[in-house]
């Protein structure tokens, strides 16, 4: 039980990180109508998240295997995809 409401935690804490802000983010740049760099950085990351989310697809009838018995490595898993958006949110200039 304690495992699952972690997961469930975890997954919200990591929607909210990797598509809610960034929704939000790619709303004011375009409702700004200033399409300069940031315009830039948001399609790259939509780009990027997207090819994310395709090989993941594409892959996850092995990692099901690797994740299903070891809820650990499912953690470590979703937070380092989550540090990975977040790097990808703000990049150095």
């Amino acid at each position: 039980m304690n495992t699952d409401l972690f997961a469930g935690i975890l997954d919200a804490f990591n929607m909210a990180i990797c598509v809610a802000y960034p929704i939000w983010r790619s709303y004011k740049v375009v409702e700004s109508k200033k399409f300069d760099n940031e315009l830039i950085l948001w399609l790259s990351f939509w780009m990027i998240s997207a090819t994310v989310n395709k090989i993941e697809d594409f892959t996850y009838i092995i990692l099901d295997f690797m994740i299903a018995d070891s809820p650990p490595f499912s953690y470590s898993y979703k937070l380092l995809r989550m540090t990975f958006m977040a790097w990808l949110m703000h990049p150095k200039y």
